[in-house]
């Protein structure tokens, strides 16, 4: 069976006790569940797969075994988009068969077989998926909450798993739409008291970070013209997104002050284009204009705050690790996650790219009057 999953993944900070409960308000909630998913992650010796992007797992549930192939993942504002191809398999199945997907969805000249015989267990992420089915906004959303651990290596060593996932289901909305939609459902989340924190990586690339320390995405941050600031912009929230993820597994103190330098970049672009679009009479001379002002000083002001946080936060466990010992980075990365949570900033990367669209909108319906 063949998906293409849209979804957005966050952090949760503490436990959420109640999760219908606490989205009862918001829209239509059915089919709520809870069952124990077991996952094992498998890659050639040469991690094969992980340097094509794919992620291949076997999991386990109490009702059924599937094997899942996804494939190189789309994360922009926070949206993950990717293709995943399901398939239910023999319960005594002890790792994937790549054989049995149709072979239409590999690249050609890839030697599946070849790649089939050589699969080795990466690691094992074990978790309790709480889910249900949420209907609003001309959408249906799937809203799960998982809760266990990743164990990777020899040594097992573990990383906690505690995030909700909210993937677009059905809908008739055209894309701009959707984000709309997302961000929608994003401030009632925030007005209901969820506990979202940022949460970029998936739990495939946590775990490929605790095992091997390799990160797939580039950190880019090219010059470009200013008439593609749109892209520059996109690709500043990609590169804090990434730099995030990695802190947040590798614990590096180091990269605190990038993240720091990363949020101003964005937000003195976002200042330009703001300029920029001022000066523009096919732009500023509309009622729709004033909508889009008021966006751009409210993430402005938030990015404004954030990146003083983190270059400030950066600078004080820099300083802790130079006169003790040993500085709790656990700690640090509690504190960031709980920082991200209490400023909203879970918001930010979803805010800017539906800034960008609500821009585009601005445009297009000057051009056409």
């Amino acid at each position: 069976m063949h998906s293409e999953e849209i979804e957005l993944k966050f952090g949760v900070v503490g436990h959420i006790e109640d999760l219908s409960g606490m989205l009862e308000d918001i829209g239509e909630i059915s089919e709520c569940k809870s069952e124990r998913l077991s996952n094992t992650y498998f890659d050639t010796p040469d991690t094969q797969l992980f340097k094509m992007g794919a992620g291949l797992r076997l999991r386990r549930s109490d009702s059924y075994t599937e094997q899942t192939l996804k494939l190189r993942e789309e994360n922009l504002g926070g949206l993950h988009r990717r293709a995943e191809f399901n398939l239910k398999v023999d319960d005594s199945l002890q790792k994937p068969d790549l054989t049995l997907f149709d072979r239409d969805i590999f690249a050609p000249g890839l030697d599946v077989t070849g790649i089939n015989g050589r699969l080795e267990k990466l690691c094992c992420i074990d978790f309790t998926r709480t889910s249900l089915i949420l209907k609003a906004y001309d959408c249906t959303f799937e809203v799960c909450l998982d809760e266990g651990t990743i164990a990777a290596g020899q040594d097992e060593e573990s990383c906690r798993i505690n995030e909700l996932e909210v993937e677009l289901k059905d809908t008739k909305l055209d894309t701009s739409r959707q984000l709309f939609a997302f961000l929608t459902l994003l401030e009632d989340m925030r007005d209901a008291h969820v506990p979202l924190t940022l949460e970029p990586f998936s739990k495939m690339h946590r775990a490929t970070l605790v095992l091997r320390g390799q990160e797939r995405n580039l950190i880019e941050l090219p010059p470009v013209a200013q008439s593609d600031l749109h892209r520059f912009i996109l690709t500043t929230v990609k590169s804090f997104e990434t730099l995030l993820g990695i802190f947040l597994v590798r614990k590096n103190p180091a990269l605190l002050g990038y993240i720091g330098y990363t949020l101003k970049l964005l937000r003195k672009s976002l200042e330009h284009l703001y300029e920029v679009d001022e000066l523009d009479d096919v732009i500023n001379d509309s009622g729709a204009f004033k909508r889009y002002q008021k966006f751009v000083k409210k993430t402005r002001r938030s990015l404004k705050g954030l990146s003083s946080f983190f270059t400030d936060f950066g600078e004080d466990v820099s300083l802790a690790m130079m006169f003790k010992d040993k500085p709790d980075l656990d700690k640090a990365v509690e504190e960031v996650r709980r920082v991200l949570m209490i400023s909203e900033a879970y918001l930010l990367p979803l805010r800017i790219r539906v800034l960008l669209n609500l821009l585009d909108e601005v445009v297009r319906t000057n051009m056409r009057t």
